[in-house]
């Protein structure tokens, strides 16, 4: 079971995600281009980049790029427990080979930008250093050609677990681990650089996700299953649960519980389909999955709207 939020795409309205960088020409040393000053954002592009170039002259850098990504997570329940989430982001062979640092690799770390909806230049300086999830390798990259790419799951280790904000907006940051985070330059290389695209929500089926995903071991509150010819499920107060759903007259070759509609829908321990309409909430932010909230199990419906079923 989980939740699953993406930031806004533009114009956006409570979460932005983009790039942030600085770019000095013909170039500089590595400590003014890693620690200066942001030179550009860009929050409406499917495709942003992280990336490290050198300079023109020995020694000097030219180019760092960083990306944010923001989650309007104010809808999860209060009390929640999170025992584990995701961040899931595509990234893209911006070459077809490493032109500097061998173990060039992308992760994921905090982030603080001035507005939770538009990025500028000095939100390149917000980026964390703690590592929020194992690194991800440029040279793990699929295929060989530029374009190709992977929608990478970042497993968020407890730190990770531990930034995201329940009563409103989780902020992450992606950036180079190896060099840009643990500010140790790579091997110079006269106007080469290596970068990696990421895909952003503006680029549809491969934006960000947040997917937060809650108890469902059997005995743990949050855990849903089926008895008989009723759903039921442990509340947060450890309290079992359930409803019986209307027989549809179906003999269902789904297994479990789904959304049709409006409705919940789940196959009974005769294979029967049973349905059920929850309450609706209205549309709340949170994109797809069934929670419990309280006493009630909640999910979402086909038109993105938050609906609940009181148990017994």
């Amino acid at each position: 079971m989980s939740y699953e939020f993406y930031p806004d795409a533009d114009p956006e309205t409570t979460s932005v995600d983009g790039e942030v960088r600085r770019i000095v020409s013909p170039g500089n040393p590595w400590a003014d281009v890693h620690d200066g000053d942001g030179t550009e954002a860009i929050d409406d592009s499917p495709l942003r980049f992280i990336y490290i170039a050198g300079g023109e002259l020995t020694n000097t850098w030219r180019r760092i790029e960083r990306c944010i990504s923001l989650f309007d997570t104010s809808s999860l329940p209060d009390d929640l427990t999170i025992n584990n989430a995701s961040l899931f982001v595509w990234i893209e062979r911006f070459a077809d080979s490493l032109e500097i640092g061998d173990t060039f690799a992308i992760n994921v770390y905090s982030s603080n930008p001035a507005s939770n909806t538009e990025l500028i230049a000095a939100d390149y300086g917000t980026l964390g250093t703690t590592a929020y999830s194992s690194n991800f390798y440029y040279d793990s990259l699929p295929g060989s050609a530029v374009g190709d790419g992977v929608y990478h799951e970042f497993v968020l280790n407890a730190t990770g677990i531990a930034a995201i904000n329940k009563t409103g907006i989780t902020k992450f940051g992606l950036r180079e681990a190896t060099y840009d985070a643990a500010n140790s330059a790579p091997a110079w290389k006269s106007n080469l650089g290596t970068g990696a695209g990421i895909g952003q929500v503006e680029k549809g089926t491969h934006k960000p996700l947040l997917k937060i995903n809650f108890p469902s071991a059997v005995g743990d509150p949050g855990y849903i299953w089926v008895e008989g010819t009723q759903l039921h499920w442990l509340d947060y107060g450890g309290n079992e649960r359930s409803y019986e759903g209307t027989d549809t007259g179906t003999n269902s070759t789904v297994s479990y519980f789904w959304v049709e509609g409006t409705y919940l829908h789940y196959t009974d321990s005769n294979g029967d389909e049973r349905r059920k309409e929850g309450t609706a909430e209205g549309a709340t932010g949170v994109t797809a999955g069934f929670w419990i909230e309280g006493t009630d199990l909640h999910y979402i419906d086909a038109n993105g709207d938050e609906r609940y079923i009181e148990g017994v």
